[in-house]
């Protein structure tokens, strides 16, 4: 997945691209308590995040406005998957399994499409 596509590769190794919506980018976030790794855009079967199945309180505001606010359950791989506005920066506070973490997403051209980083607290 990039900031304008996601990309698929088929068992036959043809490959598709399908334009994400103009106003619109998808950020997969893996929030993590004691292991994570480095990866910064997003394929949906390639890293496995700590928390599966992870019940996470996500709040997003932009400008001290809240942008989300609402639990979301991580998938298989760990992540949870948020569309949010492009050409943006947001300030994140997640919450899952008594701890938080804060951060910052961008919706940039060329921003991170995944983001390994937002350690629980």
């Amino acid at each position: 997945m990039t900031p304008e596509a996601i990309h698929f590769t088929f068992p036959d190794s043809q490959k598709r691209a399908v334009a994400l919506p103009k106003g619109r980018m998808v950020v997969a976030i893996s929030p993590y308590i004691t292991r994570t790794h480095p990866c910064k855009t997003h394929f949906t079967s390639g890293c496995q995040g700590e928390l599966v199945h992870t019940p996470v309180k996500v709040h997003i505001t932009r400008m001290g406005k809240t942008v989300l606010r609402k639990t979301v359950r991580t998938l298989d791989n760990g992540f949870l998957e948020l569309w949010l506005g492009r050409g943006q920066q947001y300030n994140v506070t997640l919450t899952a399994e008594g701890k938080i973490t804060r951060g910052k997403l961008t919706t940039l051209p060329g921003s991170d499409t995944r983001v390994t980083s937002l350690q629980l607290r």
